[in-house]
């Protein structure tokens, strides 16, 4: 996991993986931004740095739309007949 610090990070950037302050405690998704409130709140914590898999980005870009994108179908789940356990399972 890469440490990102507070105030490198990108105002309202949409992270690709999920966000944690540490191994355990998430803070933010990939569909959510990394709002300046969040920042502030953290800083005033004395937090400096959050983890992450993923990297910042512009906006939101759902992972299985980047795989269809590249033309990797194996990534793109159609989940209209599947039914809620096996939703759930994914």
């Amino acid at each position: 996991m890469k440490n990102y610090i507070l105030k490198e990070i990108p105002p309202e950037s949409y992270f690709s993986k999920a966000v944690y302050l540490d191994p355990q405690f998430i803070l933010a998704t990939p569909e959510m931004a990394f709002s300046r409130d969040l920042v502030k709140t953290l800083t005033d914590w004395e937090y400096r740095e959050v983890f992450s898999d993923g990297e910042p980005r512009e906006e939101y870009v759902h992972e299985a739309a980047d795989a269809v994108e590249e033309g990797d179908l194996s990534g793109a789940i159609s989940l209209g007949a599947a039914s809620d356990g096996d939703k759930l399972r994914r």
